[in-house]
């Protein structure tokens, strides 16, 4: 078995408004700074074969430092990018319910029932998300990722929900309802036999510090 550990990236100032955020490419707030430093401490002494990241600057920020001081690949696969929100980027939900009321009552039911206005389809997000995550899987089971340790994918909310899902055979209509709070730290075990998710949304090691996630809208990704 393989471990491979998946982590939502920790807040941007959009995350902490509660403003949709998809191809937005923002940094790690303050606050989100300092939960990647709580994030690297509580995983310092756990040898880590292999770090990927989705390339956006919040994802990236993340897996930075956890990678700071260590002898350890970090890549990028573009395809772990959460959706493009289109025209709802940067507004939050009140805003959204003002200005497409129809659509925003239908995305609270059924999220696959909504093609967002300028926004990537979510059949297509996830048909990129499982291809992502089966290429991912294969190469941390083969060596080529993650040689000698568990594998760290940093990305968002919406790609770890869809990947979630496939493990466990959800229906797609049950996927967006996985709840993933900032910094949740997710472990999959991976083998030739399957897949189990031992582990799901734990933000435990924020807890030395003091510190608590703060609740995300489950109406919103990211």
């Amino acid at each position: 078995m393989k471990k491979i550990i998946l982590a939502r990236h920790m807040e941007t100032a959009w995350n902490e408004q509660l403003r949709y955020i998809g191809r937005t490419d923002l940094p790690l707030s303050e606050l989100g700074e300092r939960h990647a430093r709580a994030l690297a401490a509580a995983y310092a002494d756990v040898p880590l074969g292999g770090i990927v990241h989705s390339g956006m600057k919040r994802a990236e920020q993340t897996a930075a430092a956890v990678a700071a001081g260590r002898d350890i690949g970090v890549s990028i696969d573009n395809d772990l990018r959460e959706i493009d929100f289109g025209d709802w980027e940067g507004l939050d939900f009140d805003q959204i319910s003002a200005a497409y009321p129809d659509l925003a009552d239908i995305w609270v039911e059924d999220p696959f029932a909504v093609h967002i206005p300028g926004g990537e389809p979510m059949t297509d997000f996830m048909v990129r998300v499982r291809a992502a995550w089966a290429r991912l899987r294969s190469a941390a089971l083969d060596g080529t990722l993650a040689e000698g340790g568990p594998l760290l994918i940093v990305t968002h909310a919406g790609c770890i929900k869809v990947i979630l899902g496939a493990i466990m055979g959800l229906d797609d209509r049950k996927v967006w309802e996985i709840y993933q709070d900032k910094g949740a730290v997710n472990v999959v075990e991976a083998g030739d036999g399957g897949d189990t998710v031992v582990e799901i949304n734990n933000t435990a090691y924020r807890a030395k510090g003091g510190d608590a996630p703060r609740q995300s809208d489950t109406r919103s990704s990211d």
